[in-house]
């Protein structure tokens, strides 16, 4: 049965990745392809090689307040990207009727934004 979840909190404390997926993926080749690696050749994540005090990593959320999503049995979004809310940090209502989720959506994305604690 379908179900439209309304996503009605994230983990978007400070420092808390609960709710973020990489963004890019920056790689760097370290090895040619060829015969003996099977043309595949090896790659290192490009954080590595920047430094050994320098990191960057770019994120971004996956979920955002107020979203809904059409979810299937098993609570994963229909359609692409088909993400599972489970498996991230973050709340979400079920409903069975689109309406209802769409009021309470709207209701979510009125209330007024909260300053992070730090």
């Amino acid at each position: 049965m379908t179900h439209y979840l309304v996503v009605t909190g994230t983990g978007e404390a400070v420092g808390d990745a609960g709710n973020l997926a990489v963004a890019i993926d920056l790689m760097v080749q370290t090895e040619a392809p060829d015969a003996s690696n099977g043309y595949l050749g090896s790659h290192q994540s490009a954080i590595h090689v920047l430094g050994p005090n320098i990191a960057l990593q770019l994120r971004m959320p996956v979920f955002h307040v107020g979203e809904i999503l059409i979810v299937d049995e098993d609570g994963r979004e229909i359609g692409f990207p088909g993400r599972k809310p489970d498996k991230w940090d973050v709340t979400v209502v079920s409903y069975d009727h689109v309406e209802d989720a769409i009021h309470h959506a709207i209701q979510v994305m009125q209330q007024p934004l909260s300053p992070l604690e730090n």
